[in-house]
């Protein structure tokens, strides 16, 4: 079948992203078989015409829209992004009778919310190669798609069931120029490239919809697999990538062995990752140097230890320090965020946080004031306790939960504090 596979992220959310996700699914699509293109939608007012006229060229049988997120998480200047995908979706509808079908990590957190928002016909709640390929099947046989697990309908809501990839290396990784294509503008050894070499969580924070969407079972390539992805770009001339795993460094044993691959088979690559500030040992964090990290997100996202625990964290913040003190050790900048405002939040809690962010002496800072309340996580538990949100509220558009009294106060703590701080880099 001819699939035409749309990237709808219109807007840049703190830096510009290639479409991990959409170049899996085209390396999928490609592996059954499938012919596909790509197209990068994008704010420019043209785009949408640009958009039609690809329709018209290639005559899809199958239109792909990737929603890879919901919004930007930003509670003082929201920005809602499905919106862009209900006019891409209308755009594609204009141009051809051809079904549109939704996916992304977006999506999969309000797959009835969103498909209804959009208009669009179909949608794949999960990771999407095994369920996409299964119903462009279907579609070729022109038979129903019934029992494909993750699969949304306008008379068929989500059943719990997400579409899972149990075996990564199953499915091909998605190659640069072919899968997975940057706008001509863009300084392709300045362009952070997203690889991913494990999926699903286990950690239950408190506030996040990871295990929503990715499953609970971590599933990982094999980290040679990985390792020569990376070096398939860098032979394409890209230099900086990012590892988008949870945790990188979780477990410890696979780390090391994808940073051994990294050394081996893609030296000179730049990469970032994800820390979870615990069971980072000293041979951890210099492997992780020798294999060509420069940058972490060090995942503490408070610095008072009863916001720690409501968190459902598993550490403490000697834990942080540690963690923090070994990896500048080996030359590796970190950048922190702090998520203020949850469940139990007090003024000294929010006090206890600036002062320990300031502690650590990071690159980078970034400070979200409210938690974004996603479904199924204990967060949206408390806020309907809390008479923040009703259980039957829609919250496809931004809800946030600050703990109740602390709204205004919570604004211009956060705003006194960055202006204390006028050499700091605030994402």
């Amino acid at each position: 079948m001819k699939v035409l596979l749309i990237y709808t992220v219109t807007e840049n959310v703190n830096i510009p992203v290639l479409p991990l996700g959409l170049g899996c699914i085209a390396a999928a699509v490609e592996s059954k078989g499938h012919e596909f293109s790509l197209f990068n939608a994008t704010d420019d007012p043209e785009s949408l015409k640009a958009l039609k006229e690809r329709i018209r060229e290639f005559r899809p049988q199958v239109m792909g829209l990737c929603a890879r997120n919901v919004d930007n998480q930003d509670r003082t200047n929201p920005l809602f992004l499905i919106e862009p995908v209900k006019e891409i979706t209308a755009a594609c509808k204009e141009a051809s009778a051809a079904p549109v079908v939704i996916g992304g990590a977006g999506f999969t957190m309000f797959p009835d919310e969103i498909l209804a928002y959009s208009g669009g016909d179909l949608g794949i709640a999960g990771q999407g190669e095994e369920s996409f390929c299964e119903l462009l099947d279907c579609m070729e046989q022109e038979a129903q798609p019934d029992g494909i697990p993750g699969l949304v309908a306008p008379d068929k809501p989500f059943d719990g069931r997400l579409a899972a990839v149990r075996n990564l290396d199953a499915w091909p990784l998605p190659l640069p120029e072919k899968h997975i294509i940057a706008p001509e503008h863009w300084d392709l050894k300045s362009v952070m490239v997203p690889i991913q070499s494990r999926r699903g969580c286990a950690l239950d924070c408190s506030y996040c919809s990871t295990k929503n969407i990715e499953g609970r079972i971590l599933h990982k390539r094999s980290p040679e697999t990985a390792a020569e992805n990376v070096r398939q770009f860098m032979d394409k001339g890209f230099r900086c990538f990012f590892i988008a795993d949870n945790t990188f460094n979780l477990p410890p044993s696979y780390a090391r062995a994808l940073c051994k691959a990294l050394e081996e088979r893609a030296p000179g690559a730049k990469w970032q990752g994800i820390i979870y500030p615990n069971m980072l040992d000293d041979d951890l964090a210099q492997a992780m140097a020798r294999a060509g990290c420069k940058a972490v997100s060090l995942g503490f996202e408070h610095g008072d230890e009863d916001m720690l625990r409501a968190f459902n964290k598993k550490f403490g913040l000697e834990k942080v320090r540690e963690v923090s003190k070994r990896l500048k050790a080996h030359g590796i900048g970190q950048g922190g965020f702090l998520l203020l405002g949850g469940p139990g939040e007090t003024k000294e809690s929010v006090k206890k946080a600036f002062a320990f962010m300031e502690s650590l002496e990071l690159d980078a800072v970034r400070i979200t004031q409210g938690i974004r309340i996603y479904p199924k996580t204990a967060v949206y538990e408390q806020a309907v306790a809390k008479g923040v949100i009703k259980r039957d509220q829609n919250i496809l558009h931004p809800a946030f939960y600050v703990e109740p009294g602390l709204e205004d106060w919570l604004q211009n703590a956060v705003a006194e504090f960055q202006a204390s701080h006028p050499d700091w880099v605030f994402l």
